[in-house]
């Protein structure tokens, strides 16, 4: 299948490169490193031909997984989820996924890469299956370098069966080496996250147009021997479209997708799910929820855009609300508005020194950050755009305003955890259980008119 696997930064530096069929008068990192070159203001696409070369990508953190043939035949779809499948075992045996944790782990990733193929084709890419395999142990990034994101910032505590993460947990690798803090000791650990992606669309009104969650159950199995799980959700967690379950409180989700480890205790109900899990990270469930949410959303913007008599310049207030409780926070938040091409300068009048503002004249837009917003506030952002000529068209041409943001402890659809118990044949040990909740914003837009 695959000629030659590598690992190439953006800059071009290889950090891991596995020859699968050694061929001397074709340099492949070469040739993707110019690819690279070439195509800095434009997104690569996930497959390229170069002179009877294939290349085939995926993009990791601030680097490129990579795999060539000269194979016609290979079909692109089996390329990119052999790549997929890579990047999941480089999670499960390092930890990371960050350039650090790649160079760290250069000879453990060699090994892999030789285990999982036999003259570049495919033998396994099961974690359980190499895992015997693999002798070398993992070296950890350091927690002082690592990240800081919504997912290292440790979760609240959720009943008597839970603990809060600590902030290493998302980056904890299969293996550990000596210099880690478990020596001579594994830890029979498994971490759950509740991940929701939300999407919506507001009017200029402040109706809400469209809104629609992608969440996820995703699992990180350290658990020694072959434990079954017992997973509880919300009581009222019911599958389908309103016409075919009809209305009520509960939580109604539109499509629902479980693991193949998953089984379900009752044929029509999907609130309890016992589980066989695999070692490493899977995705324990993926679900959609479309239409009015439970909760609502956690964001609103009123804009207003005034033009100013006789000048060239337009004033605009935007004006945030953040819903969420009071005692949950949103942090990372970027408030990103399109102004037009004529854009001479945007002059901006902040609610807080803490914020910061930034004006992009290459790709006109202005971008507004604020570290953190506590539920129950509301901050305004008053910005006086000035242009080179204010024709009839310039204020319809600012906007729609796009909101990021991230927020822990929480999730839009309310799903919830109620509870994880762990059963092992051999009662061996008591295992540690820790589950975390994250809702981010996947594409949250508000019209200016």
């Amino acid at each position: 299948m695959f000629e030659e696997v590598f690992i190439i930064s953006q800059r071009g530096d290889v950090l891991v490169s596995k020859s699968y069929i050694l061929d001397a008068t074709f340099d492949a990192s070469s040739k993707f490193t110019d690819w690279i070159k070439e195509s800095r203001t434009q997104l690569l696409l996930p497959v390229k031909e170069q002179k009877g070369c294939f290349f085939f990508h995926i993009k990791v953190s601030t680097y490129y997984l990579v795999g060539t043939t000269k194979d016609e035949k290979v079909q692109p779809f089996t390329a990119i989820e052999f790549l997929s499948r890579i990047k999941g075992l480089l999670k499960d045996f390092c930890g990371s996924l960050t350039e650090e944790a790649i160079i760290l782990n250069r000879t453990l990733i060699l090994e892999l890469l030789d285990e999982v193929a036999d003259y570049g084709f495919i033998r396994t890419t099961s974690t359980k299956s190499l895992k015997p395999y693999i002798q070398q142990a993992a070296l950890p990034v350091r927690q002082s370098r690592q990240q800081h994101t919504v997912f290292g910032l440790g979760p609240g505590l959720f009943g008597a069966d839970f603990q809060s993460a600590p902030s290493t947990a998302a980056n904890k690798p299969m293996t550990q080496g000596q210099d880690s803090q478990a020596i001579n000791v594994q830890r029979n650990e498994i971490f759950l996250d509740v991940v929701e992606k939300l999407s919506a669309v507001v009017a200029s009104n402040g109706t809400i147009v469209t809104s629609d969650i992608n969440g996820s159950i995703q699992v990180r199995s350290f658990l020694s021997g072959a434990p079954e799980l017992k997973l509880c959700l919300n009581d009222g967690l019911v599958a389908g479209k309103p016409s075919q379950v009809g209305y009520g409180n509960q939580l109604r989700v539109d499509h629902l997708e479980l693991h193949p480890a998953v089984r379900l205790d009752h044929s029509h109900q999907t609130k309890t799910m016992s589980i066989s899990p695999p070692e490493g990270e899977f995705t324990l469930m993926k679900y959609n929820i479309s239409g009015e949410l439970q909760r609502g959303l956690p964001f609103l913007m009123s804009i207003t855009i005034d033009e100013i008599n006789d000048t060239q310049e337009l004033n605009v207030d935007l004006r945030l609300q953040c819903l969420l409780p009071e005692n949950i926070s949103a942090i990372n938040i970027r408030v990103t508005t399109p102004v037009p091409a004529d854009t001479k300068s945007v002059a901006p009048s902040l609610p807080s020194r803490d914020h910061n503002f930034q004006f992009d004249a290459k790709d006109n837009k202005t971008v507004w950050k604020i570290k953190k917003m506590t539920g129950g506030t509301e901050f305004t952002a008053k910005l006086r755009v000035q242009f080179n000529s204010v024709t009839s068209s310039s204020r319809s041409l600012v906007g729609p305003v796009n909101l990021e943001f991230e927020v822990k402890d929480w999730t839009c659809s309310s799903l919830q955890i109620n509870y994880l118990k762990v059963f092992d044949s051999q009662k061996s040990y008591v295992p540690q259980r820790w589950v975390r909740y994250v809702t981010h914003s996947k594409s949250y837009t508000f019209r200016t008119r």
